[in-house]
Parts: C-alpha cells; structure tokens; sequence
C-alpha cells in the first residue's frame, strides 16, 4: 500500500483544525491535512483512502474528546482492522486523563500532546514522520 503525501487530522474542534492545517502549511507545502470531524468519519475515509484509492495517508493526528465516536473508540476499531500497521497514531489532546493515556498506549500510541501544539511539536512530528518513512 503506497502512502499519500497526506496527514488525517481527526478533531471536532475548528480552532485546533485550523492551527494544525496552518502549521503544517508552514512547515510542510507538500503535505495535505485532510480532516475528519470524528471516529467514524475518519474510518470511513481511512477505508476510501487505503482500500479504494491505494494510497494512506502518512500519519493520523488524533484528539481524544470527539462526538459519535472518540478517539479511543476510533483506536479500538482500528485496532482489530488490518489497516492499523500503516499508520503512525499522534494524540492532540486537552485532556490529562491518565487512564485515557493508558489505554490509548495500548493501542499502540506513545506520543502525546497537549493542545494547542506549538510549531516545535509540529515540526518534531513531521521531521520524525519523514525519517520513518524514508527508512
């Protein structure tokens, strides 16, 4: 499976879509921040993107604290989906709930950050996101 040049941004709140989208336009002209309002709209465009489309995209910025289905809900489905081993998961979260944290290491997560990301976040990500997937 071949990787866009795309990031799925899954948050319901504009503010933190916007910050993030304006970040990685300034760090990153080449990446496309593709944004879905909750769980089931990213599960939804993860299945058009990798299985209709071929192409996934790079990595899946994930806040915790969405309507319909959540981030951990969204992790879960992933998770038990064959699709999980192609994406690097990245929390954006305002929460401090430690078990949140938790089960959300169990899925496979261990990067987590505090909203609103700063530009050195961002960049750190991103450059992490290209040695990996240049290696």
């Amino acid at each position: 499976m071949k990787k866009s040049d795309a990031i799925l941004l899954v948050d319901d709140d504009q503010v933190s879509t916007f910050l993030v989208q304006r970040l990685v336009a300034r760090l990153n002209d080449s990446l496309e921040v593709i944004v879905a309002n909750n769980g089931e709209d990213a599960l939804e465009m993860i299945q058009e993107m990798c299985l209709m489309d071929g192409k996934c995209p790079e990595l899946i910025i994930l806040d915790i604290n969405m309507p319909m289905m959540d981030g951990i809900e969204f992790m879960k489905v992933l998770n038990e989906s064959n699709l999980r081993k192609f994406f690097r998961v990245v929390v954006f979260t305002t929460s401090s709930n430690e078990r949140d944290y938790r089960i959300l290491r169990s899925y496979g997560i261990d990067e987590f950050y505090l909203k609103p990301v700063t530009e050195p976040e961002m960049r750190e990500i991103l450059n992490r996101q290209k040695r990996l997937t240049h290696h």
